[in-house]
């Protein structure tokens, strides 16, 4: 069984950009563990919280982790009712503030004044 197969058999969420049989084992330089690695430009340092989903990934420092963690939580929640308001046929514009800016802008445009 290869490394990807179990991966995927184990359910364990894995993102990558492609699958290569290149390996450093038979150099013997098996790599170390709990040490700052690279990934995609992004340095990750041991502790750091990794989340992600379809969308992307994102790193966020251990040290940031306790002050992020309620307002991303926060967002989490409110994501459903978002959701469940944009399938009503709500516009995504108007619900994040978009569409104020946007008017504004055209107001802007039209009249050579900002509105206070």
């Amino acid at each position: 069984m290869t490394d990807v197969t179990e991966i995927i058999a184990l359910a364990f969420p894995i993102y990558y950009r492609t699958i290569s049989a290149l390996t450093t084992r038979i150099l013997g330089l098996e790599g170390a563990i709990n040490v700052p690695i690279a990934v995609g430009g992004v340095v990750i340092r041991p502790g750091d919280v990794i989340f992600g989903d379809e969308n992307g990934i994102a790193v966020l420092p251990a040290e940031r982790a306790a002050y992020f963690a309620p307002i991303l939580a926060e967002q989490e929640r409110n994501e459903v009712a978002l959701r469940q308001r944009l399938d009503a046929g709500e516009s995504l514009a108007t619900l994040s503030g978009a569409r104020q800016h946007f008017e504004r802008g055209l107001t802007v445009r039209q009249t050579g004044q900002a509105d206070e």
